[in-house]
């Protein structure tokens, strides 16, 4: 335990100065039978003390208050509505390709300008960040491998600057389409970080094309359904499916969703449906650095005050001069 307001202990001097001039000041009474009990006086009981003493113990728990003790590195749990939630992006050659270019043709306007679907499928995941509170969000990205780019994380502004870093040079010399990969590992990262959790995780897949390198996606889906995670795919202007039916039917195996669009219109729907997935007891562990650590002596300082005034009202507690 550390304190952070330790100048505070150049004040210790003048309390302990005031709190021995306090106790040293006598009351004295007169009444007509004090020479009668002058010759019957005694020592009085150590106990008869007890008060000043709950009172000097109080004062010091609240004078350690006052140096704000902090704990370095403290472990919290924090429990809030939420799911695991794993985005899985592909970055195919194809994601440069612009999403619906026809809307923007015969403009002249920088402002209109197209973007590509890896452009509009960051700024769709952006948005679901911004939907998501008390999430733990994780981010894979895929071509012809699966990379995990973001652990699962409740710091959103951290994972919507990993969103902000993919670019297509992010996977540089990759340029064929392994969604199985990128299924399988997204429910290995949510394996490997929810071992401590009940709730069922979640996959979001964005792609363009079908797959056509590395582990075959039915095989995937079916592996992340035995685990109990959901998966959404969402096809960005993906014209032609050879086992559409089967990926389709795969897909609603695991209780997602497959969602076919065509334009940005259809991919802000898509997502906003997802967003309305329905949210689970989450407990996740935070590390926090210097976390406040004054209750239990607050706490203390009160209990000590209180046995001071209840013993004070007892007439043994009483000292008679």
């Amino acid at each position: 335990m550390d304190f952070t307001r330790t100048e505070f202990l150049y004040l210790m001097p003048l309390v302990l100065g005031v709190c021995v001039l306090g106790w040293r000041k006598k009351r004295y009474v007169g009444h007509s039978l004090g020479l009668f009990l002058k010759a019957r006086r005694h020592r009085s009981s150590p106990w008869v003390h007890l008060p000043q003493v709950f009172q000097a113990l109080a004062l010091a728990l609240l004078f350690i208050c006052l140096l704000n003790p902090v704990l370095p590195v403290a472990v919290r749990q924090v429990t809030s509505q939420g799911l695991n939630l794993v985005m899985v992006v592909d970055l195919s050659s194809s994601m440069q390709e612009y999403i619906n270019p026809e809307a923007y043709r015969g403009s002249t306007s920088w402002l209109m300008a197209p973007e590509t679907k890896l452009e509009a499928v960051k700024k769709v995941i952006t948005e679901m960040i911004s939907r998501r509170d008390g999430d733990r969000l994780g981010l894979v990205v895929f071509s012809e491998n699966a990379y995990v780019a973001s652990p699962l994380t409740v710091d959103y502004d951290y994972a919507r600057q990993y969103v902000s870093f993919l670019d297509y040079q992010t996977l540089l010399g990759e340029g064929q389409t392994a969604i199985g990969e990128g299924i399988y590992t997204a429910a290995a990262l949510l394996t490997s970080q929810t071992r401590e959790s009940r709730v069922p995780g979640v996959i979001i897949v964005f792609t363009d094309g079908e797959n056509n390198y590395g582990r075959d996606p039915l095989g995937s889906l079916a592996h992340a359904q035995k685990k109990g995670y959901k998966v959404y795919m969402v096809g960005v202007q993906i014209w032609s499916l050879t086992q559409a039916e089967q990926l389709i039917q795969a897909v609603r195996a695991t209780g997602g969703r497959y969602f076919d669009v065509k334009d940005e219109k259809q991919l802000r729907t898509a997502s906003r449906t997802i967003s309305g997935l329905e949210r689970k007891l989450l407990t996740t562990k935070q590390l926090v650095r210097n976390a406040p650590n004054y209750f239990p002596f607050g706490l203390g300082a009160v209990i000590f005050l209180a046995l001071a005034v209840c013993v004070k009202a007892i007439p043994y507690f009483v000292e008679v001069t």
